[in-house]
């Protein structure tokens, strides 16, 4: 197995470090990972695979557009979609805005 580069130093002088456990969820349900964790023997830092990652997103695309699409053709209540997608209502309120400000107007030309 290769040595994994350690991202302050970038010495390959590094070893494994333990485990932990993160949670995401999709919109068939959630899904638990295992990250390995690293320890520089050069700089004495500790990082872990999630810094290599390049998405490091809690919800999955496709989730937040099964909610996005609930909530507009179903034209039902953040709290309604909150409660069948099984996340919070607040949450789903965010995307909805993230999401309109990125949406083109029609009017705007």
């Amino acid at each position: 197995m290769p040595k994994k580069r350690c991202p302050k130093c970038e010495s390959i002088n590094t070893q494994r470090y333990g485990s932990y456990q993160t949670k995401s969820l999709k919109a068939s349900g959630k899904r638990q990972r295992r990250m390995q964790r690293y320890y520089c023997l050069d700089c004495h830092t500790s990082f872990s695979e999630r810094a290599e990652a390049k998405s490091t997103k809690r919800y999955e695309p496709s989730l937040i557009l099964k909610a996005a699409d609930l909530y507009f053709n179903a034209e039902a209540s953040y709290r309604a979609v909150g409660r069948q997608l099984h996340i919070r209502p607040y949450q789903l309120f965010l995307w909805i805005n993230e999401l309109s400000k990125k949406a083109a107007s029609p009017l705007r030309k």
